[in-house]
């Protein structure tokens, strides 16, 4: 019969081999993990590859370009001619030799399918002009001559597209590059210009003066240009050059893709399909070639660096990363979301660290065991909230009223601290004091009755000043003197609700590492006369603070992760903002919304999981130095907190 010391001896081997495998399986499942976001991830970084298409096919086609057809309500002809179709309006244009612009404009009916003409006028000439285009939701001209001038100017009659701005009558003209032909891109926002031997992209971009011509990004020069394309579906341009070169563009950055050889002289390029490019020969051979491009242009420049979008005045941090329709410029900068992510996690910190760690020091230190066995397990029961209640209760209670109740918290928040540390002084200088120690145990609770009237001072005094200085309100105040827009679920709403959230995090850990100090310590420093203070600051607080850090960490680290609080009261706006009255977005909220809509293998899918391993690495670096701080306080000290 085996004897007891043998059976403990067994179960503990037994449990040690549980415990190490179960953390060799949890270290492989964090591995796998990490091995699929990373390869979901590296073909973003994968250069283009361009192949001969098979089977190849050598059939003659035509020159015609890739644009849409032309509608049967627009007049056909040689003459430039450009139209806009929308359900409530229907407008064409056509530049005649003599740089008069004819044109008619189309409105709805009350039958349906019918439409019935409005005067349209064209009050100016485009002299010289060899291009025309409808822009601004076709209520203004634009004209181009291959000299480098160009005219815009509106259309007058019947506006009746109500989803856009009006359009003010005026005339804009400027210089651009003199070019040999134009090539419009998908959503009439910017035009390629060939030029001798490069390609130049401008855009339309809004001014204080109104709508305006710009460069956005010109090619390399190189051998002599014979032509270039534009994709429909997404932002890469394909060029040809009289060297028999074909090259692949970016038109977002103005970075090249690829460049390979044609073998022979190249005519004219073009697109069979998103994957697909051709060029003809000069006897009108076809060559088709398939680009393996798993980025579509994106790259470490576009996503974490501003980039200069079509229609962007300046460099901009975007995170816009579908769109209804084809051609549409993507825009996939993941600094809004990171900054989301870090202002949302610091303005928690921000809130919840003094909260918790004055809770943990007094409770750990000052107050008695009974009181703290007590207090203790009530203030960790708050992490037993499940954070989509956190949330719902501060988007549906606390969002509709906060901004009304701003400035009463904010008079909260500045008057209670310095207001308790005035009653410190004045109550150490009474001789009561002296005689009534025994009560700092339950200090908190003498405490509430000032407090209150502190709070309630300070919430009378906030209002006061937002009536005397903000004309009753700084919502107001702020938008009118300084532009900021103030929305219901800002980051002031989500520092709320997720510090709340980490406070029993912070809190737990740095108790526990006040607690663990050995009172003797304490009691030494006490008795060669030093105050409670005293020894909580120079003999407590130095060996508690590395665990104070770790707890602070962590809960930083939890703060970076959350997701349900953040869907649920940040707005998932992806502002490229510090401006605390306005919603942010996320890392992990974003993942939480696009991730399942998302095509697998897209560019979108891999960014996504690019984004999964940025909140990887940011969790995984603030916990390291939580755990860290805590094995350096182990070995100076000899035991663990």
């Amino acid at each position: 019969m085996m004897s007891v010391p043998n059976k403990r001896h067994r179960l503990d081997q037994l449990s040690t081999v549980l415990i190490r495998g179960t953390s060799v399986l949890v270290l492989l499942l964090v591995l796998g993990m990490l091995l699929q976001m990373l390869g979901s991830t590296l073909p973003l970084f994968d250069s283009v590859q361009v192949v001969p298409a098979q089977p190849r096919d050598n059939a003659r086609v035509s020159a015609a370009g890739g644009l849409a057809p032309r509608p049967a309500w627009v007049p056909s002809g040689p003459a430039p001619t450009a139209w806009y179709n929308s359900s409530t309006q229907r407008v064409w244009v056509q530049l005649e030799a003599d740089g008069t612009v004819a044109g008619e404009r189309l409105l709805p009916t009350d039958g349906p399918g019918d439409w019935h003409s409005q005067p349209l006028s064209v009050s100016r000439q485009a002299v010289g002009a060899d291009y025309i285009e409808l822009v601004a939701a076709g209520n203004k001209v634009l004209a181009l001559d291959s000299a480098g001038r160009y005219q815009l100017w509106a259309l007058g009659g019947v506006q009746a597209d109500i989803k856009q701005p009006p359009v003010t009558a005026g005339y804009t003209e400027g210089r651009i590059s003199a070019y040999r032909a134009v090539k419009p891109t998908s959503g009439k926002r910017a035009w390629l210009l060939l030029l001798e031997d490069a390609v130049e992209q401008i855009h339309l971009v809004q001014r204080d003066d109104g709508l305006v011509l710009e460069p956005l990004w010109r090619s390399a020069s190189g051998a002599a240009l014979i032509d270039a394309e534009p994709s429909l579906v997404d932002q890469r341009v394909l060029l040809a050059r009289a060297d028999g070169a074909l090259e692949l563009w970016s038109a977002t950055t103005g970075r090249r893709l690829a460049r390979w050889q044609a073998g022979t002289s190249v005519a004219k390029v073009g697109w069979l399909s998103r994957d697909q490019v051709y060029a003809l020969s000069a006897d009108g051979e076809r060559m088709t070639w398939t680009v393996t491009d798993p980025a579509k242009g994106v790259s470490l420049a576009t996503l974490f660096t501003p980039q200069q979008y079509q229609g962007y005045g300046e460099p901009s941090a975007v995170w816009q990363p579908t769109a209804a329709s084809d051609g549409y410029e993507v825009k996939m900068s993941v600094l809004p979301l990171l900054q989301g992510t870090l202002k949302a996690a610091l303005l928690a910190l921000l809130l919840a660290l003094p909260l918790a760690v004055g809770a943990a020091v007094f409770v750990g230190f000052f107050m008695t065991p009974t009181w703290r066995d007590r207090i203790k397990p009530s203030i960790e029961m708050i992490a037993a909230f499940p954070t989509v209640v956190v949330g719902a209760v501060a988007a549906v209670w606390l969002a509709p009223r906060l901004l009304d109740v701003l400035m009463g918290l904010v008079g909260i928040v500045l008057c209670v601290p310095p207001g308790i540390a005035l009653l410190a002084v004045l109550w150490r200088r009474h001789t009561l004091a002296q005689r009534t120690t025994y009560l700092l145990g339950q200090l908190p609770f003498l405490l509430l009755p000032p407090l209150v009237l502190l709070m309630w001072l300070g919430w009378q005094g906030g209002f006061a000043v937002e009536r005397a200085l903000f004309d009753g309100s700084i919502v107001d105040w702020l938008y009118r003197h300084y532009g900021l827009n103030a929305q219901h679920r800002n980051a002031i709403l989500v520092g709320v609700a997720l510090g709340f959230a980490i406070i029993p995090t912070i809190f737990t850990v740095a108790e526990d590492a006040i607690h663990a100090v050995p009172r003797a310590a304490a009691a030494g420093s006490l008795a060669l006369g030093a105050t409670q203070w005293q020894s909580f600051r120079d003999v407590v607080l130095p060996v508690a603070m590395p665990g104070i850090l770790s707890g602070v960490m962590l809960g930083f680290g939890r703060a970076i992760g959350e997701t349900m609080i953040l869907l649920l009261v940040s707005g998932n706006a992806p502002l490229d903002s510090w401006n605390l009255l306005e919603g942010l977005r996320s890392l992990s909220a974003t993942l939480a919304i696009e991730l399942p809509e998302s095509l697998v293998g897209s560019p979108h899918y891999r960014v996504l999981f690019l984004a999964a391993l940025l909140l990887f690495g940011l969790t995984f670096i603030s916990n390291t130095i939580a755990q860290l701080l805590r094995r350096h306080l182990r070995r100076r000290y000899g035991f663990d907190l």
